[in-house]
């Protein structure tokens, strides 16, 4: 009795490994079908957008552009007194800034020396 228990388990096992096969194999061609059809519509997509892609639209972004960048010369002013007094402020305030750094050990004294002799130059 266990013999034919166990044969009619086996056959029903070997019956589903059949069929989920079968069931892989479709699922398989689906999805093979669904790339072909997507690599399809992309070449289609790229196709349609290079025929949608004209002239007209480059010399639209090269007008942008060009507005752009003339508006951004047209706003620029020439350096004042103040900006160029800033600037010598500025110097000042580095090199005290760079000895007292050079006195604390904060930097070694190979960095200052180059740093110095920069400064010096200008």
């Amino acid at each position: 009795m266990d013999e034919i228990v166990l044969g009619i388990v086996l056959g029903l096992l070997f019956m589903a490994v059949v069929a989920l096969g079968l069931r892989l194999e479709a699922c398989h061609r689906g999805i093979v079908q669904m790339a072909d059809n997507l690599q399809t519509a992309f070449k289609r997509d790229i196709e349609e957008a290079s025929l949608n892609t004209s002239d007209s639209f480059v010399d639209t972004i090269r007008e942008d552009l060009l507005d752009t960048v003339n508006g951004v010369i047209q706003n620029m002013q020439p350096p004042t007194v103040l900006d160029h007094l800033g600037g010598v402020l500025q110097q000042f305030a580095q090199m005290k800034l760079m000895k007292a750094m050079k006195e604390e050990g904060m930097i070694p004294d190979q960095l200052a020396q180059i740093v110095q002799g920069e400064q010096e130059e200008v």
